[in-house]
């Protein structure tokens, strides 16, 4: 799975998102979480306008990138995660992580 909807949701519409929902996304994405691995990337790619992004979403992302990065690592702080870079740690190195998590 590339995203989870409980997650992607409280850092795209941070400025927008009530409270209470917030609280609703949290239990949601703990609950999605259990008995599964989750693995946070947090390397920077190479950004693409997809055919498949709501209007302006490309501007969104490019133009508030640091502020995104923020905000995941914020909402992913308290998650049961594995973190990986790329560009830092090897796919074998991922994937031993993943053996022994």
């Amino acid at each position: 799975m590339d995203r989870i909807t409980p997650i992607s949701r409280m850092v795209y519409n941070r400025k927008t998102i009530p409270e209470s929902e917030i609280f609703v996304m949290n239990i949601l994405r703990d609950k999605m979480l259990e008995n599964s691995i989750l693995i946070h990337c947090t390397a920077q790619g190479e950004f693409s306008n997809k055919p498949y992004y709501p209007k302006d979403h490309f501007s969104e992302i490019t133009e508030d990138y640091n502020e995104l990065v923020d905000m995941y690592d914020y909402v992913m702080c308290d998650t049961n995660c594995i973190e990986y870079n790329f560009k830092e740690k090897s796919f074998e190195q991922l994937v031993r992580e993943i053996i022994n998590a």
